[in-house]
């Protein structure tokens, strides 16, 4: 069986059974291989599984190499041909079989049967770097009628559309492809979900040029254009839909039961019933090809089973639905029941309730329906609870074999069902630049499944928010800031079914010395040491720090002027009368009548830059004009823009020069003070 679908028992009230009007025919482009096929109503062999001979899929086995698709499920169905004449498809799986450390396919098929030897859940080894990570992979036998001819490829195209339907690949369209071999960016998504070997060869400059199936295929006057509109045609057929199993038991012990299941079709639709005997690892068929719904069930003992039905429309289309199934002995188990540790079930309490006359142990297990596996939680455990982690978002069955002192045994599942999730823990971050500006971001994370991540950051100042990248599948992000200021540092995380978590921290960025174009290294470490104090002083007492740099770099050249190296004294501020302090005298420069004059003047001098950037804050808020304070217009909370600051420090009086504003305007933005702001 090629898929069973794990699903925890609900009852159905009723089964609703609807059977609309046969098919009407499908149009498909001129194709005589195609038209035969739909007008004699080839019919396509069924999948025949021979799983298990593929060592290589495991990665415990092949190195370590992980064999899951790069989207967490294949997006394409690749077709190629194995290139000689004469060949049988037993021996051609064969020699794959014993070289598969250097390549294999998932399946093959040729006129008379479809033989799958890889899970197709999981990669192969059959089309290069780029066709591997996306899709399942098939080798068709070359057969030499027409007849042979029509059903391989009937059955191919069919199977080709079931897999397009199972993996949820949309209806078929054509990978793009140059019409020779060239160089691509091996990271390209595919833009199709069905292409030959011979286009992804050509698409991506493969080791060696293949051209299969192509050349196989001109024989027959058919090619990939042709073969994807009958691959639509069994794509577009699909009709068949099972909603539930429902039953009627016969015995109180559930030995004999009718079951049935409850569908949907276009067209007569006949039922193939199995059972899956736990205990045993065995499937058996207890109804084969009926025409009935309904079907009684006699257990061969006492045990868990799994009740599994395929049924299959006039066309070949098939779907199949199972549920579990416990029949009783005198150690009973009655039900599981369960507490939830995890919102998405990925970490359950499971226990199951029992009656037993002696000591019981417990070996707990679950199947892994996605890899069809079996794997063991406890062994001879004497508790009927044990705590369940899924490895991985999937339909599980969890079961537990009971076994009492007399060695009876008893047994019983349960399906189960993990939902994707994601949870962030917290974030971490490597500082590239000491300004802050650019560091790396990571987001420590728990999933179960395949997750993408959007990074995003917002500027306080402007209230706005930026992507920096988006469903990117790494943790980790490198991130610029425009300017300095506080951010807000945003990611959140998504799985492919949509489930999402976030996380934000806040981040403050420096002034980036980068800006400072045309500065040696001596007044770039002038200007480092000072514009954090700077910048404090100015936002705590409503001042613009732009326009006090400014007023420093002019006023002290850049801390290389005489009073700035002589009287630490960074803003000209002269020693007036009610100075009490030091001073120094200086040659100052004073526009007198419209000319610049040179006078000696006394200054104040300072101890420290510190205390001249102290000073010069007392000055601006503090300095009247009668009852008035002589330089508010200057303050932040009225000027509104550093402009008119400026403006207003010239208009108070605090230099004679008229160009005092426009310089110290040009200057801020020069460098961009601004974003010191």
């Amino acid at each position: 069986m090629d898929k069973i679908n794990n699903k925890i028992t609900i009852k159905l009230v009723g089964l609703i059974i609807v059977t609309i009007g046969m098919l009407t025919s499908i149009s498909v482009s001129a194709s005589a291989v195609n038209d035969y096929i739909i007008n004699n109503k080839v019919k396509p062999v069924d999948e025949t599984l021979s799983l298990g001979r593929i060592y290589n899929q495991d990665s415990s086995k092949n190195g370590g190499i992980k064999m899951d698709y790069t989207d967490g499920k294949p997006k394409m169905v690749i077709i190629h041909e194995v290139g000689v004449d004469g060949g049988s498809i037993n021996g051609s799986i064969d020699y794959m079989v014993r070289t598969q450390d250097n390549a294999f396919v998932h399946s093959f098929v040729d006129g008379s049967q479809l033989i799958t030897i890889a899970d197709k859940a999981k990669k192969s080894w059959g089309s290069g770097g780029w066709g591997n990570q996306y899709g399942i992979q098939i080798e068709q036998m070359r057969v030499n009628t027409s007849a042979a001819f029509y059903k391989e490829i009937a059955t191919l195209a069919k199977w080709t559309a079931d897999q397009m339907i199972k993996y949820g690949m949309g209806a078929p369209k054509l990978m793009s492809s140059p019409s020779s071999p060239q160089k691509n960016d091996l990271s390209t998504k595919p833009d199709g979900n069905l292409a030959s070997h011979k286009m992804i060869s050509y698409k991506f400059n493969q080791t060696t040029d293949h051209v299969d199936p192509d050349e196989y295929w001109s024989r027959f006057g058919y090619d990939m254009n042709q073969f994807r509109d009958l691959v639509d045609y069994y794509y577009s057929s699909s009709s068949l839909n099972l909603s539930g199993l429902t039953w009627q038991k016969l015995t109180s012990d559930n030995s004999e039961i009718n079951f049935g299941i409850a569908y949907q079709s276009k067209s007569k639709v006949t039922f193939n019933w199995q059972y899956y005997d736990i205990s045993q690892k065995t499937w058996t068929t207890f109804a084969g090809n009926t025409g009935s719904n309904w079907v009684t069930f006699k257990a061969p003992h006492p045990g868990q089973y799994l009740i599994y039905v395929k049924a299959t429309n006039a066309e070949g289309e098939s779907r199949d639905y199972n549920i579990g199934w416990n029949v009783h002995e005198p150690l009973k188990l009655s039900g599981m029941t369960w507490q939830k540790l995890t919102a998405d079930n990925g970490e359950a309490n499971i226990g199951v309730s029992y009656q037993s006359k002696s000591k019981v142990t417990f070996d707990w297990m679950y199947y892994d329906l996605s890899n069809k596996t079996w794997s063991s939680i406890a062994t001879k455990t004497g508790s009927n609870w044990v705590t369940f982690k899924a490895p991985h978002a999937g339909q599980y069955l969890i079961y537990v074999k009971a076994t009492n002192a007399e060695g009876t045994t008893q047994d019983y599942s349960i399906g189960w069902n993990v939902d994707e999730s994601v949870s962030l823990s917290g974030m971490t971050w490597r500082k590239i630049t000491p300004d802050n500006s650019e560091v790396d971001f990571g987001i420590a994370y728990k999933a179960n499944s395949q997750t993408t991540f959007t990074w995003q950051y917002y500027d306080i100042s402007n209230k706005k928010w930026t992507v920096i990248v988006a469903n990117t599948p790494s943790n980790w992000i490198t991130v610029k800031l425009p300017k300095a200021g506080q951010y807000l540092i945003y990611v959140e995380a998504k799985t492919s079914s949509g489930n999402t978590a976030n996380f934000s921290i806040g981040w403050n960025t420096l002034f980036n010395l980068n800006n400072l174009t045309g500065t040696n290294d001596t007044q770039k470490a002038w200007f480092n040491a000072l514009y954090q104090d700077a910048q404090k002083l100015a936002k705590d007492n409503d001042l613009f720090p732009s326009i006090m740099l400014s007023q420093a770099i002019a006023e002290s050249a850049w801390g290389q002027s005489e009073l700035a190296t002589k009287a630490n004294n960074l803003f000209g501020i002269k020693a007036d009368a009610g100075w009490k302090g030091d001073k120094y005298t200086a040659l100052t420069n004073e526009v007198v009548n419209g000319q610049t004059v040179q006078v000696m003047a006394d200054f104040r001098k300072y101890s420290s830059q510190a205390e001249s950037l102290k000073d010069y804050v007392t000055k601006i808020k503090t300095t009247k004009n009668g009852s008035a304070y002589r330089y508010q217009a200057a303050w932040r909370s009225n000027a509104k823009t550093y402009q008119n600051a400026a403006q207003a420090l010239k208009d108070g009086g605090y230099a004679t020069d008229p160009n005092y504003p426009t310089n110290l305007i040009n200057r801020i933005v020069n460098y961009r003070l601004d974003t010191l702001d």
